[in-house]
């Protein structure tokens, strides 16, 4: 089984000028071949700086794997905000394109009105049928854009949102039935108890058999943790500070259409390096060949 070693957050920029040679070799060190970018100017802007960063990362023979933040909310009860979404997507792809990236990445929203500032905002309204039709239908709507583009639509499933267990990820994708739309292999997020934590391990392997081919090539490793606050807090922390099966992971993401981006996320700067050495040393005892 063979992955591409991957990095979003930690030290990705968020600003497109700030990617710089010296940036892009400390990843090469590392053995990073991709990232996860997550821009936080409008798409357009980063169209600009474009040609520069496919030049600073080839040159280490690295690419953008995902594209992220653009947070479509497909599920909203409002109209314009579903509309807001389709035009995010439409607008990011020349984006995407001129980047040289795989893929868009971006989770199917909520219900709350708070979407703009959490983008898993907890909503009653996320776990009704009538959200998960919308969201069949507006990634119906943007499926032919993106086939057309040559690119890919994962979309991170989670826990507070529609696509919260395998069963209904497969259905939604199963209706929408677009060859580049696809589910993100990111275990963690749809854990929801602490039995389920400590079962983390089994729950993999049902996730992987469940949704099957609705999985893409895209893929993001964590670790997880249950704390001693009350009621529950199920958190995340850097791989190798919580309870992950990671011979069961990578059992799992062996399933994935290869070779697949295995993006290590949610880090701090300082955490980089002692997580990317974890997740290397843990593929490699599970077999797993990074590219």
């Amino acid at each position: 089984m063979a992955m591409l070693l991957g990095l979003a957050n930690g030290t990705v920029p968020r600003s497109p000028e700030l990617f710089t040679d010296d940036l892009a070799a400390q990843w090469a060190e590392l053995g990073i071949r991709c990232i996860s970018t997550s821009f936080s100017r409008a798409r357009v802007e980063v169209g600009r700086y474009a040609q520069r960063i496919k030049s600073v990362l080839s040159e280490k023979g690295i690419h953008v794997a995902q594209f992220a933040g653009v947070n479509a909310n497909f599920v909203h009860h409002d109209v314009a905000v579903r509309k807001s979404g389709r035009e995010s997507v439409f607008e990011a792809i020349a984006a995407v394109k001129s980047i040289g990236a795989t893929m868009i990445s971006s989770g199917c929203g909520t219900n709350s009105d708070d979407f703009e500032s959490h983008f898993y905002a907890p909503h009653p309204l996320n776990y009704t049928e009538a959200a998960r039709d919308r969201l069949v239908d507006e990634l119906r709507s943007i499926a032919p854009a993106i086939e057309d583009a040559g690119i890919l639509y994962t979309i991170e499933c989670h826990q507070l949102s529609v696509m919260r267990t395998p069963e209904i990820i497969r259905s939604v994708l199963d209706e929408v039935d677009s060859p580049a739309i696809f589910a993100n292999f990111d275990p963690v997020n749809l854990l929801d108890s602490a039995q389920a934590v400590f079962d983390n391990g089994r729950r993999m392997s049902s996730m992987v058999e469940t949704v099957g081919p609705r999985y893409g090539p895209s893929c993001h490793i964590k670790d997880v943790a249950v704390s001693t606050d009350f009621v529950c807090h199920i958190v995340e922390v850097a791989p190798g500070e919580g309870v992950l099966d990671f011979e069961a992971f990578f059992a799992a993401a062996a399933t994935l259409p290869g070779p697949t981006p295995l993006i290590v996320e949610h880090l701090s700067g300082d955490q980089v390096s002692a997580a990317i050495d974890f997740v290397r040393q843990k593929a490699h005892d599970s077999g797993v060949v990074l590219l």
